[in-house]
C-alpha cells in the first residue's frame, strides 16, 4: 500500500510545524519544497499541498506543478475574517482558509479534499511508526514489529481517536465476540502495547472511563532521534 504525503509549503515556521504535527497524528508523511519527498520505505503519493500567504508566493511553482497533477491545494489566510477564493490563487489551490490552523481545521481540509476510500486504503505513517490495517503490519524504522492482531486493532483504534478518551466498552466492541471478556481483557492488551512499544507515557489511563493517546507525547515519541 502507498503512504500518502502532504507538501508542507508554509513559510511561517510555526504554521509549518503545526502542519507537520497534525499530519503525523493523522498518519501522513510530510515534505517541504526544500527537502523533497525523500525515502519513506514504501511507495508514497502526494495528495495535498498546504501553504500560507507568504508560502503561496515563495513556492508558487511547486503549488502549480502539484495542482496541475490534480493534487488539491490549500492556502491559509490566518489574518483574514472570512473564507474567500482570490482569483490570483485559483491556479494554486482548491480552497483558501481564513482562520488559524487548528487540528479540527486540518482534519476538515483532509476530509474535504481526499476521498474516503483513499484515506482508508493506505499505509499510515506516524513518523517512525508505519501501519497497514488490512495486513496488521507494524513497522518501526524499517523493522517489522510482531504484536498480536487484537493488540494491533486496539492500537489502531486509539490512534483513530487520537486525544479522545475511549471507554473499555468501545474498545471491546472492535474485538471478536469470543474475545470480549470485559475490561480486564482490554487492560491486558493495553499493558502489552505499553511494554512492547515503549508507550507507557503515551497511552494514558482515564479514571472511570478507559484510555487515550496523548497527541503531543505521541508526536514527540514518533519524532525523537535514536541516540
Amino acid at each position: 500500500m502507498e503512504i500518502l504525503s502532504i507538501m508542507n509549503g508554509a513559510a511561517d515556521p510555526e504554521i509549518r510545524e503545526k502542519i507537520k504535527r497534525f499530519a503525523l497524528l493523522k498518519g501522513f508523511l510530510t515534505w517541504t519544497p526544500e527537502t523533497g519527498p525523500g525515502k519513506a520505505g514504501a511507495p508514497h503519493k502526494t495528495v495535498l499541498a498546504i501553504t500560507d500567504m507568504e508560502g503561496a508566493e515563495v513556492y508558487k511553482r511547486d503549488m502549480e506543478r502539484l495542482y496541475k497533477k490534480e493534487c488539491p491545494g490549500a492556502i491559509l489566510f490566518s489574518r483574514e475574517k472570512a473564507i474567500r477564493y482570490p482569483e490570483k490563487n485559483r491556479e494554486l489551490a482548491a480552497i483558501c482558509i481564513s482562520c488559524s490552523l487548528s487540528f479540527q481545521t486540518f482534519q476538515k481540509i483532509l476530509f474535504g479534499n481526499i476521498q474516503e476510500d483513499v484515506m482508508k486504503n493506505r499505509r499510515y505513517c506516524f513518523g517512525k511508526l508505519q501501519m497497514e490495517k488490512k495486513q496488521h503490519l507494524l513497522i518501526e524504522e524499517g523493522r517489522e514489529l510482531k504484536i498480536g492482531p487484537y493488540e494491533f486493532d486496539v492500537l489502531f483504534f486509539l490512534l483513530e481517536h487520537m486525544g479522545r478518551a475511549v471507554s473499555r466498552e468501545e474498545i471491546n466492541k472492535i474485538l471478536p465476540q469470543r474475545k470480549r471478556e470485559g475490561g480486564r481483557n482490554v487492560d491486558t492488551h493495553i499493558k502489552n502495547l505499553r511494554r512492547r512499544l515503549d508507550l507507557n507515557d503515551v497511552i494514558l489511563s482515564v479514571r472511570s472511563v478507559g484510555y487515550r493517546i496523548d497527541g503531543e507525547r505521541f508526536y514527540q515519541k514518533m519524532t525523537e532521534k535514536q541516540e
